[in-house]
């Protein structure tokens, strides 16, 4: 597996509480910024590591919060 560097824009209100939600469902959340979060996620390419990083929130929140990961 590859590990890529992906970004979701969450909004300047709730990116804390985005990024305890992904580092609650085991994401591993590298940097929280004013209106995004950034994350490491392993995966053959970097749509498929954002596939499963919407997975794991679905399963352990059961939304995955409207978020769409791309590549840093």
């Amino acid at each position: 597996m590859v590990t890529h560097a992906l970004q979701a824009w969450t909004g300047p209100c709730f990116v804390n509480e985005i990024a305890d939600r992904l580092a609650s469902a085991g994401v591993h959340v590298a940097c929280v910024g004013t209106e995004r979060v950034y994350i490491t996620a392993e995966g053959q390419t970097a749509e498929g590591a954002a596939h499963d990083v919407l997975v794991d929130l679905i399963r352990m929140h059961g939304t995955d919060f409207g978020l769409h990961f791309r590549r840093v």
